[in-house]
């Protein structure tokens, strides 16, 4: 289901779940827009472009009401990244921070599992001899990016990259392992 169904979806369910409606159903076909809503029970019911329309311009004017009160404590605060710290902000407009917030911190997550699991390649490489080389040879990555991540900047590769790096060190490390002749240190 595209985003914009999942929006409409989500505001249908709120208009009409006071009603004893549970779930709804769109259709676009030539006749035009047919939604069916399903009330608890399993009875459908038709309802009309005009009642959709009334409908959500009733959810549209609650938002406002709703916007005007976000407007009001960010007025308060003067921040709203301490707006947002607080927990003061009503669960729709929470989730689109907490959204912004993920996209926004992504890379640097990126690189810090990318860091821990440099770590476990580098023990795997070492363990099984697969070299550098025959590692991007293999996987057909490029040289100069997996070097460098492997040297410990953990920006040159994505985050799906590292994995694949990571798990085929250790596999290779695993088959490899098996019979070989243990370093003592010291």
């Amino acid at each position: 289901m595209n985003n914009n169904r999942k929006c409409h979806v989500k505001v249908l369910n709120d208009i009409l779940g006071g009603s004893g409606v549970v779930a709804f159903g769109a259709e676009l076909s030539r006749d035009g827009l047919c939604i069916q809503a399903i009330q608890k029970g399993g009875a459908r019911l038709n309802l009309t472009f005009e009642g959709f329309l009334k409908g959500y311009c009733r959810e549209l004017s609650w938002m406002e009401e709703g916007y005007r009160g976000v407007l009001s404590l960010y007025a308060q605060t003067g921040s709203l990244a301490s707006l947002c710290a607080e927990d003061k902000l009503p669960n729709r407009y929470a989730n689109v921070w907490r959204a912004y917030r993920a996209v926004k911190e992504k890379p640097v997550a990126d690189r810090r599992i990318n860091a821990l699991m440099r770590k476990r390649t580098l023990g795997a490489l070492e363990e099984s001899g697969v070299t550098r080389y025959g590692l991007c040879r293999d996987l057909n990555l490029n040289k100069g990016n997996v070097y460098a991540y492997l040297a410990g900047d953990d920006s040159k590769v994505s985050r799906e990259t590292a994995r694949r790096i990571m798990e085929y060190a250790e596999e290779r490390g695993a088959q490899e392992g098996t019979g070989r002749p243990v370093r003592m240190a010291g």
